[in-house]
């Protein structure tokens, strides 16, 4: 059975309590939810913190979700919600830049069989996108973790924010300008990397 059609049957067992389900439901968003959280935060500690908090308000609100079918758009509110709220209580910025997300198991299924350079590179490049997108504003930089790593459709963001799929499409075109202009320079400085022996 496809995993997205058990994911109504999981939330209806969650919601009657069975903790097998919801954990399942949890391994089944944990990386979305981490990765979105790390963009956010730049930092793996704290997106782990955010993502367990996420989870756990998930876990307390579980009976209010009426459409079982809908769990994963709920989820990324919770999400949104949470990262928001993440950002507000913060005092001050971080001055350094992201981390680069750890590579574990799976985490790049794409650097498996790689030279160390190649490896390296792909890090570096991961760690410099991660931390221009930890640079953009709030405003921008919400757009692009709902649209590219939560995977929400302009019309979900704009009910979200509340504002117009059209200002969703602007603050996305905007974002992209300015993580262009961030990353310029990663092509060259990942080929010397990558060709340096």
């Amino acid at each position: 059975m496809d995993p997205a059609s058990e994911q109504p049957e999981l939330v209806r067992r969650a919601r009657d309590g069975d903790v097998a389900s919801f954990e399942a439901l949890v391994r089944a968003h944990e990386r979305r939810i981490f990765c979105a959280a790390y963009l956010v935060t730049g930092d793996h500690h704290a997106a782990e913190d955010l993502a367990q908090e996420v989870f756990m308000r998930a876990h307390a609100s579980l009976k209010s979700l009426e459409d079982v079918h809908r769990f994963s758009a709920w989820l990324s509110s919770i999400a949104h919600n949470t990262r928001t709220d993440w950002v507000r209580r913060r005092v001050a910025r971080p001055n350094g830049h992201a981390k680069p997300l750890p590579d574990g198991g799976d985490a790049d299924p794409a650097a498996r069989g790689k030279s160390p350079s190649e490896r390296l590179a792909t890090g570096e490049a991961r760690g410099a996108v991660a931390s221009a997108v930890t640079d953009l504003p709030d405003g921008l930089r919400h757009v692009v973790v709902l649209r590219y790593v939560e995977g929400l459709s302009y019309v979900q963001i704009a009910g979200m924010l509340d504002i117009s799929p059209s200002s969703v499409g602007e603050r996305l075109h905007r974002a992209r300008k300015k993580l262009s202009e961030a990353l310029a320079g990663l092509a060259a400085d990942s080929g010397r990397i990558g060709g340096a022996a």
